[in-house]
């Protein structure tokens, strides 16, 4: 439910990786999928049913601001490529809140460019991740 005909929007935004509050982020980006749920077929031209299939996270990343990539960073060890963490997104507009959790999260790589202009610098990144539970419900639950 909306409150006052606000809807989520980007001032309603905040995001924590591995517990800590970075503001410096112009965005973060996640899918995830059931991958394989075919249609099983018998005699005759229609399916008689699908197989159950199964999760599959997928491309994933975040756009930090410089600023927020060196907070980071400073929290990080060498070899940061192997340190897992959880991405917790909220949305709040008043008592109303929505939240997304990436369970399990590591960066698989990134870079940068530089170019003239006046737009900040920015750094993306891709992250992997083993689950995506959103408002405490998940895509495929556990048996």
């Amino acid at each position: 439910m909306n409150l006052n005909g606000n809807e989520f929007s980007w001032p309603s935004y905040k995001v924590k990786i591995a517990g800590e509050e970075i503001t410096a982020i112009k965005g973060v980006s996640w899918d995830h999928e059931i991958e394989g749920a075919d249609h099983v077929y018998g005699i005759g031209a229609k399916p008689r049913g699908r197989t159950r299939g199964r999760y599959k996270p997928g491309d994933s990343s975040i756009t930090f601001y410089l600023s927020g990539w060196k907070q980071f960073l400073a929290l990080q060890p060498n070899g940061f490529g192997a340190t897992r963490f959880d991405i917790v997104e909220s949305y709040v507009e008043g008592s109303d809140v929505h939240t997304v959790v990436l369970e399990d999260c590591r960066i698989l790589g990134g870079g940068g460019k530089s170019e003239e202009g006046t737009d900040p610098m920015e750094r993306e990144v891709k992250i992997s991740f083993m689950r995506a539970i959103e408002d405490g419900k998940e895509l495929v639950a556990d048996e």
